[in-house]
Formats: C-alpha cells, sequence, structure tokens
C-alpha cells in the first residue's frame, strides 16, 4: 500500500495532518510522522498497543517516582522535564478511579474495615445536609485530601518561604498540591488492596508512611542547613499545618451550618403559618 502522504519529489513532504511542507521523518509542525499510510488491521492494533503501552510506562513511572521521591517529580515537572511523567491532573483522575474500583468491589464483597474517625463521629450526631457533608469528608479520600491541602500550602509558603517556597506562583501550587494528593490516594489504594488481598490491616503503617514521604519532601525540596534546624522546621510545619486545617475545618463547618440551618428555618417558618 502506498502512502498517503503528497510528494513534490524525494525530499519534499507534505504532511496530511497539517498540511506543511517538510522533510524527515516527522513532521516539524505537529509531530506526526510523515510515512503516515492508509488505515489497515495491523496498522491499527499496532497503534492501539503502542499507545496502551506509552501511557501505561508513564503511568507506572510516575508511580513508583511518587512513592518513593515526590519531591523529585514536582521539582522536575515544574523544570520542564514533563514527557516522562503523566500530567498531576491526569494521575488525580487516573487514581481516583482506581480508588473508586477497588473501593466499590471491597465494599460490596466485605473485604474492607471501617475505621471510625472524627469525622464519623460528627456524622452520627448530625443530620440534613450537615450529616452528608461530614459524610462526604470521611468517607471521600479525594474530597478530604482536597480540603487538606489550602492549609497546608499556606503552612508551607509561612515555614518555607525562605528556603524558597515563596519562588512558585499560583500555578505550580496548584501542581505541587495535586501531585501531593495523587500521592495520598495512592497510599489509599495501596491500603485497601494489601488488606483485599491479604486480609492485613496497614492502615496505620500507611499513617506513618505519608508523615515520612512528606517530611522527606520538604527536607530534599527546602533544605534549612543542618539536620537539626531541618527537623525543628520539619516540626514546626507540621504543628501550623494542623492549627490552620483545625481552623480551616471549623470556618467550613460553621459556614455549612449556617447555611444548612438558615433554609431550614424559613423552610420551618412557613410550615408553621
Amino acid at each position: 500500500m502506498a502512502t498517503l502522504c503528497s510528494s513534490d519529489n524525494d525530499q519534499t513532504i507534505v504532511c496530511l495532518n497539517c498540511g506543511t511542507a517538510c522533510s524527515g521523518k516527522f513532521c516539524p509542525e505537529c509531530g506526526q510522522p510523515t510515512n503516515t499510510t492508509r488505515l489497515q488491521m495491523r496498522t491499527l492494533w499496532r497503534s492501539i498497543l503502542a499507545g496502551f503501552f506509552r501511557v501505561n510506562q508513564k503511568f507506572f513511572f510516575t508511580i513508583g517516582q511518587l512513592l518513593w521521591r515526590p519531591g523529585r517529580v514536582v521539582m522536575r515537572y515544574l523544570m520542564g522535564h514533563r514527557v516522562c511523567y503523566t500530567p498531576p491532573a491526569t494521575m488525580l483522575v487516573i487514581m481516583a478511579f482506581i480508588v473508586a474500583i477497588i473501593k466499590g468491589i471491597g465494599d460490596s464483597w466485605g473485604l474492607l474495615e471501617a475505621h471510625s474517625s472524627l469525622t464519623s463521629e460528627l456524622a452520627n450526631n448530625a443530620s440534613g445536609g450537615l450529616k452528608w457533608f461530614i459524610q462526604l469528608v470521611s468517607e471521600n479520600t479525594i474530597v478530604a485530601t482536597s480540603l487538606m491541602l489550602p492549609p497546608g500550602m499556606l503552612a508551607l509558603r509561612m515555614v518555607y518561604g525562605k528556603q524558597g517556597a515563596s519562588r512558585f506562583n499560583l500555578a505550580e501550587y496548584i501542581v505541587f498540591a495535586i501531585y501531593i494528593a495523587s500521592v495520598i490516594v495512592l497510599g489509599y489504594a495501596v491500603y485497601m488492596l494489601v488488606e483485599m488481598v491479604f486480609n492485613f490491616d496497614i492502615y496505620s503503617v500507611v499513617q506513618y508512611y505519608y508523615a515520612f514521604i512528606f517530611g522527606k519532601m520538604l527536607w530534599d525540596l527546602f533544605p534549612c542547613g543542618s539536620r537539626a534546624r531541618n527537623l525543628r522546621r520539619l516540626i514546626l510545619f507540621a504543628f501550623i499545618a494542623l492549627i490552620l486545617y483545625i481552623v480551616w475545618m471549623i470556618i467550613l463547618y460553621s459556614a455549612l451550618i449556617l447555611i444548612v440551618y438558615g433554609i431550614q428555618r424559613p423552610t420551618e417558618f412557613v410550615l408553621d403559618s
């Protein structure tokens, strides 16, 4: 089968995708191969397998790097080394989809054990929209992680501003936050898989892993000199982030209470009338 690329001579080829006259194996404008042929079953399966392998190669490479060196992934991505990594938003969406499937299988087969928390206890004593919101936070890893990010990012700038945290702009902080969320969701997926397959609870181990990997990430990204000073910064960051998170959740819960009861009271007044 002859190629579909049109050519005036042996050197010049017109790209079928964008119409650019070019030479060589790839178009300099759009990157499409210049030896594009008519689609056949053989080429169709070859392109599907090649695309699937490339996507999974990047995805699993990014997972491996995030599990052990998330700080390196963040810095390399922000510095422009992006071809070998799955983009942060895509990574988080894929991980959320995987977690939803694992959790659905575990819940339907009774393979996952629920862990009590402060939010779940609050949900038992709440009602209406407030109960729905608390259950959403306590049962949805993505939502809970997203709520943790704003106070964490603020604490990061407060504690490590002089060590380089202030040099990042808003878009870079969003990338930073999404990759952190991906690490948290990834750890949660590993925890559920281990509990389902081996019937072994590693919930506390995952919590220690989070503390270790985030401490290591901050240690590598924002060095403060001596080990003692790095350790003091980590402790200060954990303390400030915890305080900011408590204040942040109080504000959210208070706002939701005002909204819920602000809606309920006029309704009750109309019914009483």
